[in-house]
């Protein structure tokens, strides 16, 4: 909900002879109480128990100072009373809700910020936007409560009246209808203040158009608070249900924003939402305050016939990743959506064909041409809701790029240092005979090193791994959506596996690039065994065995990014080795990092340090974060 912002300005050279005592008649009081009646031009029919509103005072001395006042009635009228010292004043102004004010005494102006994104509450509206004010040079009276913004009226109809979930209500002519405004009280006067928008403050981002959301029913009347003045052109109406299915309705008339007279947009009847949005979510973040991450999956290579067949895949792939700790503990955190283009052609073998991509682009360039990769979050960029709405930025927003190809083709994650990806992914068969196999280390021959000796693993070791006995498991397009955009894009984890015969050369610093970027990169995995990034964690191993005896997976294991020795990772096996659906503990310590820094909830959290790496210690262990499905039965 928008904060409102409001100060006062008021003149300096007021006449002490019309000073009134708040109380009695003369010197300031300790103490008032002061009735106040809402305005039957409000769209706030009755005071609530517990309300607040500000008074400010004008002494003789120009000094203006203001005080807070409470009810516990409710009703049209309520008295408001405070138990501060209040200063004698010639008038005294009245602002609710009450809210921390800057105050100059200079001019007899009241400014305040009507908000671009507003919640829409049947038979209101928005508390954090309806501004009322009043003012009196007598505080025995009873003072009126008046709208200072406009205010548009409407009431909903139609069979697609319940299902709104938002309104995008745009002035055609790009009159502003949010931002900051200016209005001047005169005591003397019984009409409304004149009202305006006011460009000096730059408080609000000036906005031809407000966004309401929130839950709407049909047969109720809603009012949303907009700057005074007119559009000549009228205002067009943009609905969306939670499917992101959109209908767009238009008031093509001159109408007129009047403080004190709501511009009564009469039925604006919705129609039953029909089909399927060609960006629709799987799910919406639902924790308040923070910025998502999105994850958007993209059709390449499916056909209009071929529709349902991406749309499953898309899901089943959505579903899984957030069903594998730490994603599945921290949902909330998350939005998913799964846009549709359709292609032209069935199939995807070196070219991509989807609109978006562009005309014969081919997978390469889309994934390593700049130009390519800008496309794509551009067009995601003019669909995502959260980047529509400046939930959050297109850094947050990784895409799968789903590839109609039943075939294993190797994928490759293009990570930005801003925080977004792009990963291309085969659709490979739900199928026994389609699946794609993954093996300990990489390759067939199931081995490692242990203090720099080559081990072969016994099938009771492979076992044990979760592996069939020739050291070999079975796995999907969904398992590569897990290690590709989960892990490398999302979590920028490394490869763990590694190439027979292939072995880092001594000093080896290829990794220290990504480990000192602004966006620490491949944190899971080491070429100094001595200056581990996880050594913290493994101080805590004992503790840990303690509260889960799975915790003992944690350690040094040799053979990573490709090399079987000189490169060390923090258990034997994980996602990022064999794409199971298993984050090692470190794995998970540095998605959760990653995540309390891109959502802003706390940008400088590491879990290289004790205290941090405690508070995710906290969240795995409640959620048992160390079972791996693969092996835990």
């Amino acid at each position: 909900m928008n904060r409102v912002s409001i100060f006062i300005l008021v003149a300096g050279i007021l006449l002490a002879a019309c000073q009134k005592d708040p109380a009695s008649g003369g010197g300031d009081a300790k103490g008032i109480t002061v009735k106040l009646t809402v305005s039957p031009s409000s769209p706030r029919t009755a005071w609530e128990s517990g309300d607040k509103v500000r008074m400010f005072t004008t002494p003789a001395d120009g000094a203006v100072s203001y005080v807070a006042l409470s009810t516990t009635s409710s009703g049209p009228s309520a008295s408001f009373t405070t138990s501060s010292t209040v200063k004698t004043g010639s008038h005294y102004r009245f602002v609710f809700p009450d809210a921390k004010a800057d105050v100059v005494a200079s001019a007899s102006s009241v400014f305040a910020s009507v908000p671009a994104k507003q919640t829409a509450y049947p038979g209101s509206a928005d508390p954090a936007a309806c501004i009322l004010v009043g003012q009196t040079d007598d505080l025995k009276k009873e003072v009126s409560m008046i709208p200072a913004p406009a205010l548009l009226k409407f009431t909903l109809s139609g069979e697609g009246a319940s299902e709104v979930k938002k309104m995008e209500i745009t002035s055609m002519d790009g009159y502003i209808l949010a931002g900051d405004i200016a209005w001047e009280l005169d005591i003397n006067s019984s009409v409304y203040p004149k009202v305006h928008h006011n460009s000096v403050r730059n408080r609000e981002q000036p906005s031809s158009t407000i966004t309401l959301s929130g839950t709407f029913e049909a047969g109720k009347t809603y009012y949303v608070s907009v700057v005074p003045g007119a559009s000549t052109s009228g205002l067009t109406l943009n609905v969306s249900d939670a499917e992101g299915r959109t209908q767009t309705l238009e008031i093509a008339e001159q109408l007129r924003f009047i403080p004190g007279t709501p511009c009564d947009l009469k039925t604006v009847t919705v129609e039953e939402f029909v089909g399927v949005s060609d960006f629709a979510p799987r799910f919406v973040y639902t924790k308040e305050g923070v910025k998502p991450y999105v994850f958007v999956f993209m059709s390449d290579g499916f056909t209009e016939s071929e529709r349902d067949k991406y749309t499953t895949a898309a899901q089943q792939a959505i579903d899984y990743i957030f069903s594998v700790q730490p994603y599945k503990g921290l949902k909330e955190y998350f939005s998913a959506y799964i846009c549709w283009t359709p292609s032209e052609t069935s199939g995807v073998g070196k070219r991509w064909n989807t609109t978006y991509s562009g005309s014969g682009m081919s997978a390469m360039m889309a994934t390593y041409g700049q130009d390519g990769r800008n496309t794509i979050y551009e067009y995601v960029g003019e669909r995502c809701p959260e980047v529509l709405d400046k939930v959050t930025s297109l850094n947050n927003v990784g895409i799968f790029m789903l590839n109609n190809n039943t075939s294993y083709i190797r994928p490759v994650c293009d990570w930005e240092s801003s925080g977004r990806f792009v990963t291309p992914v085969g659709l490979i068969p739900n199928t026994s005979s389609g699946y794609s196999q993954w093996c300990y280390g990489g390759t067939w021959k199931n081995y490692d090193y242990r203090d720099g000796v080559r081990h072969d693993l016994s099938q009771e070791e492979l076992i044990a791994l979760g592996y069939a006995s020739n050291g070999r498991r079975n796995g999907d397009f969904r398992e590569e959506c897990l290690h590709e955009g989960a892990g490398h894009g999302f979590g920028r984890l490394g490869d763990e596996y590694w190439t027979e015969g292939n072995k880092a050369a001594a000093g080896y610093t290829g990794l220290d690039y990504y480990h000192n970027s602004t966006l620490p990169t491949m944190l899971n995995i080491s070429a100094n065994s001595s200056n581990l990034p996880w050594a913290v964690l493994n101080n805590m191993r004992d503790e840990l065995i303690k509260k889960d005896a799975r915790y003992a997976r944690i350690g040094t294991y040799e053979g990573a990014y490709g090399y079987e020795t000189g490169i060390w990772r923090a258990e034997q096996v994980s996602v990022m080795m064999d794409n199971r659906p298993y984050f090692s503990t470190w794995e998970r310590a540095l998605i959760y990092m990653r995540l309390m820094r891109s959502s802003g909830e706390n940008s400088q959290f590491d879990v290289r340090n004790e205290a941090d790496l405690k508070k995710f210690l906290e969240f795995d262990v409640a959620n048992e974060g160390i079972k791996d499905s693969t092996r835990d039965k």
